[in-house]
Protein backbone atom coordinates (compact mmCIF):
# COMPACT_ATOMS: atom_id res chain seq x y z
CA UNK A 1 0.00 0.00 0.00
CA UNK A 2 2.86 2.33 0.84
CA UNK A 3 4.39 1.64 -2.58
CA UNK A 4 1.14 2.63 -4.35
CA UNK A 5 0.91 5.88 -2.39
CA UNK A 6 4.56 6.70 -3.14
CA UNK A 7 4.06 5.92 -6.85
CA UNK A 8 1.00 8.18 -7.04
CA UNK A 9 2.85 10.98 -5.29
CA UNK A 10 5.80 10.59 -7.69
CA UNK A 11 3.44 10.70 -10.67
CA UNK A 12 1.82 13.86 -9.30
CA UNK A 13 5.18 15.56 -8.78
CA UNK A 14 6.26 14.53 -12.30
CA UNK A 15 3.09 16.05 -13.75
CA UNK A 16 3.70 19.33 -11.94
CA UNK A 17 7.34 19.46 -13.08
CA UNK A 18 6.65 18.95 -16.80
CA UNK A 19 3.70 21.38 -16.89
CA UNK A 20 4.79 24.02 -14.37
CA UNK A 21 5.76 26.62 -16.97
CA UNK A 22 2.67 26.27 -19.17
CA UNK A 23 -0.16 27.98 -17.36
CA UNK A 24 -1.48 29.67 -20.47
CA UNK A 25 -1.85 33.36 -21.18
CA UNK A 26 -5.02 35.39 -21.14
CA UNK A 27 -6.13 36.70 -24.52
CA UNK A 28 -7.79 40.14 -24.50
CA UNK A 29 -11.42 39.90 -25.55
CA UNK A 30 -11.55 36.10 -25.22
CA UNK A 31 -13.01 33.98 -22.45
CA UNK A 32 -10.30 31.33 -22.72
CA UNK A 33 -6.55 31.18 -22.23
CA UNK A 34 -4.03 30.54 -24.99
CA UNK A 35 -1.49 27.77 -24.48
CA UNK A 36 1.83 27.56 -26.32
CA UNK A 37 3.98 24.46 -26.61
CA UNK A 38 7.20 26.39 -25.94
CA UNK A 39 5.92 27.25 -22.44
CA UNK A 40 6.20 23.61 -21.32
CA UNK A 41 9.22 21.51 -20.36
CA UNK A 42 11.58 20.28 -23.10
CA UNK A 43 10.66 16.65 -22.34
CA UNK A 44 6.94 17.31 -22.87
CA UNK A 45 7.58 19.37 -26.03
CA UNK A 46 9.66 16.56 -27.51
CA UNK A 47 6.98 14.01 -26.61
CA UNK A 48 4.18 16.04 -28.23
CA UNK A 49 6.23 16.68 -31.38
CA UNK A 50 7.20 13.00 -31.81
CA UNK A 51 5.29 11.51 -34.79
CA UNK A 52 5.69 7.96 -33.42
CA UNK A 53 3.75 8.94 -30.30
CA UNK A 54 0.88 10.29 -32.40
CA UNK A 55 0.87 7.16 -34.59
CA UNK A 56 0.18 5.11 -31.48
CA UNK A 57 -2.57 7.52 -30.39
CA UNK A 58 -4.07 7.46 -33.88
CA UNK A 59 -4.06 3.67 -33.90
CA UNK A 60 -5.81 3.60 -30.55
CA UNK A 61 -8.51 6.05 -31.68
CA UNK A 62 -9.09 4.23 -34.97
CA UNK A 63 -9.17 0.90 -33.16
CA UNK A 64 -11.90 2.14 -30.85
CA UNK A 65 -14.02 3.19 -33.85
CA UNK A 66 -14.43 6.68 -32.36
CA UNK A 67 -14.10 8.34 -35.77
CA UNK A 68 -16.82 6.14 -37.25
CA UNK A 69 -19.12 6.98 -34.35
CA UNK A 70 -18.51 10.73 -34.75
CA UNK A 71 -19.12 10.55 -38.50
CA UNK A 72 -22.59 9.18 -37.77
CA UNK A 73 -23.53 12.06 -35.42
CA UNK A 74 -26.40 14.33 -36.43
CA UNK A 75 -26.70 18.04 -35.50
CA UNK A 76 -29.01 16.97 -32.66
CA UNK A 77 -26.26 14.74 -31.24
CA UNK A 78 -23.92 17.74 -31.09
CA UNK A 79 -26.63 19.91 -29.51
CA UNK A 80 -27.16 17.36 -26.73
CA UNK A 81 -23.45 17.31 -25.76
CA UNK A 82 -21.98 19.78 -23.29
CA UNK A 83 -19.31 21.27 -25.58
CA UNK A 84 -17.63 24.67 -25.52
CA UNK A 85 -17.85 27.00 -28.55
CA UNK A 86 -14.18 26.26 -29.28
CA UNK A 87 -14.84 22.50 -29.44
CA UNK A 88 -17.66 22.88 -31.97
CA UNK A 89 -15.70 25.53 -33.94
CA UNK A 90 -18.26 28.31 -33.67
CA UNK A 91 -17.11 31.67 -34.94
CA UNK A 92 -17.10 34.35 -32.21
CA UNK A 93 -19.14 37.37 -33.36
CA UNK A 94 -20.51 39.21 -30.32
CA UNK A 95 -20.18 38.51 -26.60
CA UNK A 96 -23.50 36.65 -26.48
CA UNK A 97 -23.80 35.27 -30.04
CA UNK A 98 -22.06 32.45 -31.89
CA UNK A 99 -22.46 31.49 -35.53
CA UNK A 100 -21.34 28.35 -37.34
Amino acid sequence: MLFIIAALMALTVFGFVVTSQGGGAGVPGRAYREYRLQDYSPWLRKRVQDPDYWRAVRGCILGSRTCAKLAAWTPLDYAQRDMSPVQVQYQFVVVSKYFV
